[in-house]
């Protein structure tokens, strides 16, 4: 039995001189960040002669947001509420834009007090306005639910309005 124990074994002996392995690490730690920062930059530069964006009046602004909603296919999967959402947002940010009102920051009331004491829109537009904003909120928060043809109705009131201030 005394003759299975073992002496433990001597201690390993590093080499005092391990500078190379240093200079080595930093060199390739060194092209490393060399090489993440070429690359990075080469991504980023490749834009070349970018052409300069369109300026979109309000009123073609507000013209494609009501094509694109009206192929959005809402009411056809029953999804009123989203509908009468987006196109009150667009007659509201119409506004904003044409005439430097917070429309879409405004509650219904408050944007129609707002343009009864001004000049922006005649009598029949302000009551115009006034329907379809109604009309939209009753979708938005009483919960009702429009036929097509209202929905349609409504859609037609959001382009006249945007077609004749």
């Amino acid at each position: 039995m005394f003759n299975e124990i073992r002496d433990v074994k001597p201690p390993v002996v590093f080499p005092n001189d391990i500078w190379p392995l240093w200079i080595l690490a930093a060199v390739i730690i060194g092209i490393l960040v060399y090489l993440y920062i070429h690359y990075s930059r080469s991504k980023k530069c490749q834009v070349v002669n970018p052409e300069p964006a369109e300026i979109k009046s309000h009123w073609e602004i507000a013209c494609l947001q009501l094509d694109i909603l009206s192929r959005a296919g809402y009411l056809e999967r029953g999804e009123h509420t989203r509908y009468f959402s987006e196109l009150s947002d667009i007659v509201r940010q119409y506004f904003e834009g044409e005439f430097n009102i917070r429309a879409p920051e405004m509650t219904t009331e408050e944007f129609l007090n707002y343009l009864r004491n001004s000049n922006e829109l005649d009598g029949v537009k302000k009551n115009m306005l006034k329907e379809f904003l109604f009309s939209c909120d009753m979708v938005k928060f009483a919960k009702y639910t429009p036929d097509i043809e209202e929905a349609q109705k409504c859609f037609n009131s959001a382009k006249d309005l945007i077609d004749n201030k």
